[in-house]
């Protein structure tokens, strides 16, 4: 029998990956396009860059 997955479910499931990889819920919420819940902070700070978040979803994937 053949199951679908959900989106919902698949990015849930990279999610929970990149976090028990060790990365930052700050990047993980990035990566999923999901704003910082602390938007002063972000004034602040500058956005992960790009690089970086290809590098993370590279890893998560090849887990």
């Amino acid at each position: 029998m053949e199951q679908q997955i959900s989106t919902y479910y698949s990015r849930h499931c990279w999610a929970t990956c990149a976090k028990k990889m060790g990365y930052s819920k700050d990047l993980i919420s990035e990566a999923l396009g999901h704003s910082f819940a602390n938007r002063i902070t972000e004034i602040y700070l500058d956005s992960f860059d790009q690089e970086v978040i290809d590098a993370m979803n590279e890893a998560v994937c090849s887990f």
